[in-house]
This record gives structure tokens, sequence and C-alpha cells, in this order.
């Protein structure tokens, strides 16, 4: 098993609701007649289900989702590279866009596919056809296909994208001063692996992990299952970082 696959167990597991479930089922079999399983796993879900405690780690974590700078001259002009992770393949071999899809509806915003910038799609696939071959496909069939449109396949992880990017822009020519789309909750990261590898980075953020528009105060005490999914996300991010500042990718 390579270490993508391993990474990508360790990282399924750091999942509140899973800890709730694994703290639940070892606990009723080692003290049938203990009530510690119930309350600690009811402590772990309220916790990381509360929408009001989410807000306020992912606020002060993600990059501000900000799209009106398309057109500023912070923006203008420069290479686009959006990220992959958006997609997945059904059992019968069409494309489904999933919730991160919102990386690609932004880049659009700021894309010609006449008169460019140049947008590069970066992600492959650990088996099976590389995902920015697919999108590309699909901008084709739907009359988005352009002279200022490239594709890298290869990538798998968040470094290899910068890595590989490099080595595409290197052969191309093409300016290292770049926008870079990808979830607010992973920019972070991509950042610093870009400048690793010698890009300067505007950064546009794209799906916020948790809709955080008006509601009445009450709605952000109530559990929330999708919090507990924002959860997740975050502390696989955060495993990532982690891993990445050891492996030296920072």
């Amino acid at each position: 098993m390579t270490w993508f696959w391993w990474t990508k167990i360790f990282t399924a597991m750091l999942s509140p609701l899973l800890w709730s479930i694994a703290i639940l089922t070892v606990g009723l079999r080692v003290r049938k007649k203990s009530t510690w399983p119930i309350v600690l796993a009811g402590l772990i879900l309220c916790v990381f289900s509360n929408p009001w405690l989410f807000i306020q780690v992912e606020s002060h974590w993600s990059a501000k989702l900000d799209t009106s700078e398309w057109g500023m001259p912070a923006t203008q002009g420069k290479p686009i590279v959006l990220l992959g992770g958006m997609t997945a393949i059904d059992p019968d071999g069409n494309l489904v866009f999933q919730r991160s899809s919102d990386r690609l509806w932004q880049a659009l915003e700021g894309y010609d596919p006449e008169e460019g910038p140049v947008l590069l799609i970066s992600g492959g696939a650990a088996d099976g056809p590389g995902e920015a071959g697919l999108i590309r496909d699909y901008l084709t069939r739907r009359g988005w296909e352009g002279n200022c449109l490239f594709t890298e396949t290869t990538s798998t992880t968040t470094y290899e994208n910068a890595l590989f990017s490099r080595a595409l822009f290197e052969v191309q020519g093409w300016s290292k001063d770049i926008v870079l789309l990808s979830s607010g909750f992973h920019l972070p990261r991509a950042i610093r692996c870009f400048e690793k590898q010698g890009f300067q980075v505007t950064p546009i953020a794209t799906d916020p992990l948790y809709f955080k528009g008006s509601r009445p105060m009450v709605m952000k005490w109530l559990p929330d299952a999708e919090v507990v999914m924002g959860w997740h996300a975050l502390l696989k991010e955060w495993a990532g970082l982690a891993i990445y500042q050891v492996r030296g990718y920072l």
C-alpha cells in the first residue's frame, strides 16, 4: 500500500462521529454497566456539532471568501491555477461534481477561453482517469475550450499540484505570479506549497465549510450534522499540514 493510501486511511479516522461510535463500542464491551462511554460520546457530538463554535474556529483558519477581486489589479492577467479534488466518478463512469466544485465555477468568472488568462487545472487520480482531463472534457463539450486552457493530470496531492505545476510553468515560460483557487480551508496549506515551489500567490477562496448567512441565534446553537462533517474536513486539513511540515513540503 502506497503512502498516499496510508494517509487517506489515517485522515479518514479523524472523524468525531467515528470517535463517538468507537468509544461507545469499546465502552459497552469492556464495562457494560458503565455510563462513561455514553457521556463521553455525547460530549464529543455536542461539541463537534455546535455551529457557533465551528464558525468561530473556521473563520479564524480559512481564507476569506471574496470573489470580488476578479478584474482588480491583484488578479488581472495573471495565470489561474485551479486545484482539483472537486469531482468523482460514479460506478457507471459518469463525472459527478461535488461540493468543492464551487472552485470551478469561481474560476470561470475570471477566465475567457479565447482571451485568457491561462487557466491551469491541476489534479490527477490515484487510479483511473485524471480529474483535470475529465473537467477539461466537460468544459469542451460546453464550449469553454480555448487556447488558454491547460491541464496537469498527474498530481494526487497538494504538494504534487505545486511541484508538477511548476514544471509545466517552466516549460511554457509562464509568469509564476499566479491566482490560486481552492477551498478556503485548504488555501493556507496550498499557498505554502506553491510558494515553496517559487510561485507568487494571490489566493481566491471558494466553498466555505459552513454557510455563515443570517439566521436566528438559536440556530447557531442547535446541533447540526453538517458541522460534524465540517470538523472532519478541518481536522484532516490540519493533519495534512502537520505531515507536510514534517516532510519538508512547506
